[in-house]
C-alpha cells in the first residue's frame, strides 16, 4: 500500500518495515486535554508499543521509521489501549500486516520458497541436459539426480505455484470451444 499524503484517522490494513505511520485518533469518551493516554500495541513475529501523543483532544500515534524498522514481516495483532490513572480500556483492535522492507533486503531474502527450488530444479535439468548423466561420483561423493521426466514435473508444479501467487493465488482460467464435427 503506497501511503497517502491526507492524514490518517486509524492504524492503516499494511505497511512496510521501515517506514513512517502517523495518525490521529479522536475518542469522545477518552479525550487526551481529559488526562486519557492511548497506547497502540503490535504483536506478531516482532512486538512494537508507542504512546500516543495529545494533541487537543485528539491522540497522534507515531511509528518512526526507526521503530518499525526491525519488525518482522508478517500480519500482526494491534490493540489500542486508553489509560487515566487505575483505569484502562481497550478501544480498538485488528489485525496489520507489516510488508518486508525493501530498502534492506538482500538478493534472494524475498524470493519464495518455490522460486529458491525452481533454480535448483532448472540447475539440475540443465546439469542433466549438458552431461547426460543421471548420476556421477568425485573423490568418493555421489550424486544422483532424479530422473528428467521427474524433474520437469516438478519444475512444471513449481512454476504454477509462482503464477498462481503472483495472480494472488486465484487459478488461471482457460476457456474451450468444442465444436461437434460435421457428418457427411
Amino acid at each position: 500500500m503506497l501511503a497517502s499524503m491526507s492524514e490518517l484517522n486509524a492504524l492503516p490494513c499494511s505497511f512496510a518495515a521501515g517506514t513512517t505511520v502517523v495518525y490521529r485518533r479522536s475518542l469522545a469518551n477518552y479525550r487526551a486535554n481529559d488526562g486519557w493516554t492511548l497506547t497502540l500495541y503490535l504483536r506478531g513475529v516482532s512486538v512494537l508499543t508507542s504512546a500516543g501523543a495529545a494533541s487537543g483532544a485528539d491522540h497522534v500515534v507515531t511509528l518512526t521509521a526507526a521503530a518499525t524498522g526491525p519488525l518482522g514481516a508478517g500480519t500482526y495483532l494491534w490493540t489500542e489501549r486508553v489509560t487515566k490513572a487505575a483505569e484502562a480500556y481497550d478501544v480498538a483492535s485488528g489485525t496489520v500486516v507489516v510488508e518486508p522492507n525493501l530498502a534492506t533486503a538482500t538478493a534472494g531474502q524475498l524470493q519464495s520458497w518455490e522460486e529458491k527450488e525452481l533454480a535448483k530444479v532448472e540447475a539440475a535439468l540443465e546439469q542433466l541436459f549438458t552431461t547426460g548423466h543421471t548420476s556421477y561420483q568425485i573423490h568418493g561423493r555421489a550424486v544422483t539426480f532424479t530422473e528428467p521426466t521427474e524433474l520437469l514435473k516438478i519444475r512444471d508444479s513449481l512454476v504454477t505455484r509462482i503464477q498462481r501467487r503472483q495472480r494472488g493465488g486465484k487459478m488461471r482460467t482457460i476457456r474451450y470451444k468444442f465444436t461437434g464435427a460435421s457428418e457427411e
